[in-house]
């Protein structure tokens, strides 16, 4: 018998197990990509207002996430990137003009480096 098809149910049954427990995300979409939820991996998978970005954590999902709005948390001088990212399912993914941890500002705003919030732009 193949070796891999020999553990394969033993490697979902891990996996379901895992799934739940506090130190992975979901990694189910990993094997059925749904671009109709939130995840994805270029800004072309998201809203208007929205931007691709990734978390820290240790196996952060790409997500689309709202550009920051007046107020709001900025990173200054955080630029787009291209990523590739593994997860312990031996699974790989590429992402293109993607953001670390937040978007950047909407329309009509930029991040101001003295205190990291998304401000107006003056004329």
């Amino acid at each position: 018998m193949n070796k891999f098809f020999k553990y394969l149910p033993l490697t979902i049954v891990t996996l379901v197990v895992l799934e739940g427990s506090w130190c992975l995300p979901k990694l189910g979409f990993l094997y059925q990509w749904d671009l109709k939820s939130n995840k994805c991996l270029s800004p072309k998978d998201c809203g208007h207002s929205e931007c691709c970005r990734v978390g820290m954590d240790r196996y952060s999902i790409p997500v689309c996430s709202p550009l920051g709005k007046l107020g709001d948390d900025c990173r200054p001088g955080s630029k787009p990137e291209n990523l590739s990212l593994s997860y312990p399912n031996h699974t790989t993914i590429h992402t293109t003009d993607t953001y670390t941890v937040l978007c950047p500002c909407g329309d009509g705003l930029y991040c101001d480096r003295n205190v990291g919030k998304c401000n107006t732009i003056t004329p």
